[in-house]
């Protein structure tokens, strides 16, 4: 079978690759494009034809993530449960076990098997059987006693934080048809939009390009930004369009600490409520806790005169 001719394929989904928030970014940039053209007949004739589908997919997507905002949370949860199992608490079990068995004690080796690495690596729910391992291991020891309620204690709440987040993924996969269908009804759009522009500016196609996202729909959107920021400066980590229930992971890869935050432009100062992160530390946020969601710029503060700042961001 011979393949598709490049100018019979959608473009625009093409260059999302399926993804809703991509292609959020990619019908956003052209849909303001046209906005500021308003009052010129051919071009109100465009906004006429695309705001209402984008309208009609931001308005589902919206919906879909908001739904699915209390599974985030869960998610969210679920992942600070486990940063804290891998890093507090099972040096706070540890420690609990050699006040009554040193370590390398038979004893010892019997309720940690292969010391943390079970705790600290692997999947979700192979950690969560470690926990159920250790906790059923203790019924043996009663002199451990507190080690074993502080353990059932955090079992319970990772147990009803796993399930709260199961259940709420069937429900969110069914509203996830509708920002499908939303996103192809704009993908035609953004073609006809295309179609009409080629038209119009046949002699100087050069100047569509104004009103599509052509770094994007070159490149791919990207989702792992790493930098430097130089002693005593910010610097604009990416430019883009959020929702407030956006998720990020954000990591401090260098030895100065450095502040992040939403800014409208990218020389905005740091406000007083911008994110602190240490050396070495990370941490998975929805996009809302940095700051004002009209802000389309994450920014990266060092307030270290001497030394430099490195980060990475990751786009969930």
């Amino acid at each position: 079978m011979k393949n598709p001719w490049f100018y019979s394929q959608n473009v625009f989904l093409n260059a999302a690759k399926g993804s809703y928030s991509k292609f959020l970014v990619i019908c956003t940039f052209t849909n303001n494009a046209l906005a500021k053209k308003s009052g010129v007949a051919f071009f109100d004739s465009l906004i006429a034809l695309l705001q209402p589908s984008v309208a009609d997919f931001l308005a589902k997507f919206s919906e879909w993530k908001v739904s699915g905002g209390e599974q985030k949370g869960e998610t969210l949860t679920l992942d600070n449960l486990k940063l804290a199992l891998s890093k507090m608490k099972i040096n706070l079990w540890d420690s609990m076990i050699q006040v009554v068995f040193p370590k390398g004690s038979p004893d010892y080796v019997k309720l940690l098997p292969q010391g943390h690495k079970l705790f600290q690596r692997g999947k979700t729910d192979m950690r969560i059987d470690a926990i159920r391992n250790l906790s059923k291991a203790l019924q043996n020891y009663p002199a451990l006693i507190d080690l074993k309620t502080d353990v059932d204690d955090f079992l319970g709440q990772v147990d009803l934080v796993r399930s709260a987040q199961e259940g709420e993924k069937s429900e969110k996969q069914g509203q996830s048809y509708d920002v499908k269908a939303a996103m192809m009804e704009t993908g035609k759009g953004m073609m006809q939009v295309y179609g009409q522009l080629v038209y119009h500016y046949a002699a100087d196609l050069k100047q569509i390009e104004a009103f599509f996202d052509m770094r994007n729909l070159r490149n791919g959107l990207q989702t792992v930004y790493r930098g430097t920021v130089k002693s005593a400066s910010m610097k604009s980590v990416i430019h883009r369009t959020f929702l407030p229930a956006d998720k990020i992971t954000l990591t401090n890869t260098g030895e100065t600490q450095l502040q992040f935050y939403l800014a409208k432009s990218r020389t905005e100062a740091p406000p007083t409520t911008a994110l602190v992160l240490e050396k070495g530390e990370e941490t998975l946020i929805e996009i809302g806790q940095l700051g004002n969601i009209e802000g389309s710029y994450i920014l990266a503060f060092n307030a270290d005169s001497l030394n430099k700042g490195h980060y990475l961001l990751e786009l969930e």
